[in-house]
């Protein structure tokens, strides 16, 4: 695996936890 690939790897998975985090804060809020 190159650099590149461990970079977009771990770039998908913070974006991924990000979404569920702003999911879980706008769900919360709601409230």
């Amino acid at each position: 695996m190159t650099i590149l690939a461990i970079f977009s790897a771990l770039f998908e998975w913070a974006i991924a936890r990000f979404l569920e985090l702003a999911k879980g804060l706008v769900i919360a809020t709601r409230r």
